[in-house]
């Protein structure tokens, strides 16, 4: 019995995920690596902060923060004849992404079928710590997976970028909100980095 998602709604943090379908790849290149993160940008950008993510072959995370009501009723009002329940109107931008990633790799991997789970994850977080936590955990999967030794290797994760403010995904405000400054944020990922009691993925 699955359990009913909980609503995606102005102002909240969530922590969203989705997986391929059938533990196939959802990025084969760096292109599309690059080419998700333009499209989520497109879709997503003006509807949510991005406060960490990590693409990894064959499922990814982001930690987002829903922008407020008035901002969502400025964007959704601009794309739609009407507006409906945000819920539905944040699922239905996400769906999009979906499809037109979907299409892209497809088209250049000759693939046919569905690519990734029809329903994205999602899970209400009101705790600060819970959110230093989920974003650690995300920085570190790739370490875990064996991809690479460091955190600051993986080039497909916001680890260097919340360092370096140099993404057009993240969020300004993301690394002094979770961790204060770069000191805490360092030193907080190397704090039992490998503290994996609880798994992310089952939320």
């Amino acid at each position: 019995m699955e359990h009913k998602l909980p609503p995606i709604l102005p102002g909240n943090f969530y922590h969203l995920h989705n997986k391929s379908s059938g533990h196939q790849k959802l990025f084969a290149t760096d292109e599309n690596y690059h080419f998700f993160l333009e499209k989520y940008k497109h879709f997503m950008g003006s509807i949510a902060d991005t406060y960490a993510y990590v693409l990894m072959p064959e499922h990814f995370h982001f930690l987002v923060k829903i922008k407020p009501e008035g901002e969502l009723v400025k964007y959704f009002s601009k794309n739609r004849q009407k507006l409906d329940e945000y819920d539905t109107m944040i699922t239905e931008q996400l769906t999009e992404l979906f499809n037109t990633y979907s299409k892209s790799f497809n088209k250049k991997q000759n693939h046919k079928g569905d690519l990734f789970l029809p329903q994205v994850k999602r899970k209400k977080i009101v705790d600060p710590e819970y959110l230093k936590n989920l974003a650690r955990y995300m920085h570190y999967e790739p370490v875990e997976a064996g991809l690479v030794k460091h955190v600051y290797k993986y080039e497909h994760s916001s680890y260097n970028a919340l360092l370096n403010g140099d993404s057009n995904i993240i969020s300004n405000a993301a690394l002094y909100e979770l961790f204060n400054d770069q000191e805490s944020f360092i030193a907080f990922h190397e704090t039992n980095p490998k503290d994996f009691h609880y798994n992310f993925m089952n939320e």
